[in-house]
């Protein structure tokens, strides 16, 4: 399950569904909720792999 495949399902952008799932202020409580529970729905797992 990927980023990609959630912000596809939901018509929003990847950026949007990142700083949903990391906590971001700036994303809606609503959107959030639309995320979260879509990528609970899928089974999403982060990437556990430190960014370079």
């Amino acid at each position: 399950m990927s980023l990609k495949a959630i912000a596809k399902q939901l018509g929003i952008s990847v950026t949007t569904v990142s700083r949903a799932l990391n906590g971001y202020d700036d994303v809606s409580q609503e959107t959030r909720a639309r995320v979260e529970a879509e990528a609970q729905r899928r089974g999403y797992r982060p990437t556990l792999s430190p960014a370079v």
